[in-house]
């Protein structure tokens, strides 16, 4: 979900903005798989919109990495899952990772919209970010 958020935005016109993307999640004999679902409104100009969106996000991203963070589940040799991120700190981290540098300039211009579609799509873990780079800059200037 986060990944496709950072790459190409929230969809269009979306009444919840933090929700528009949600993760469906679906049992299976091999374990739990996700799907991602996008809330909009029952209009035709919501609908075209998304129809728009999900035709972009269809050829998604190659990996994570390319998303500006981690995988956010670490599976051992066997393929079970060690380490399962809580969301909310997936988004903080990708905040961070993909943050520009005191001058304002990006170091991959791609992270520039990166992190502005994070900021759009999830501002509760922007402050978060902002907050945890406040008090890390106040503790290095003492």
């Amino acid at each position: 979900m986060n990944h496709t958020t950072t790459e190409k935005g929230i969809p269009r016109d979306s009444a919840h903005r933090e929700d528009a993307l949600v993760e469906l999640r679906n049992p299976h004999d091999f374990g739990r798989y996700f799907t991602l679902g996008i809330r909009i409104a029952d209009e035709d100009a919501a609908i075209s919109a998304a129809a728009d969106y999900i035709e972009q996000v269809e050829n998604g991203l190659g990996s994570w990495f390319e998303a500006g963070f981690r995988a956010p589940v670490r599976n051992d040799d066997a393929g079970k899952p060690t380490e399962v991120r809580d969301l909310a700190d997936v988004i903080v981290s990708a905040l961070l990772i993909t943050r520009p540098a005191p001058d304002g300039v990006f170091a991959l211009p791609e992270n520039a919209a990166i992190h502005q579609h994070l900021v759009d799509a999830y501002p509760s873990a922007a402050a978060i970010a902002a907050a945890r780079l406040t008090g890390a800059c106040a503790g290095a200037a003492e």
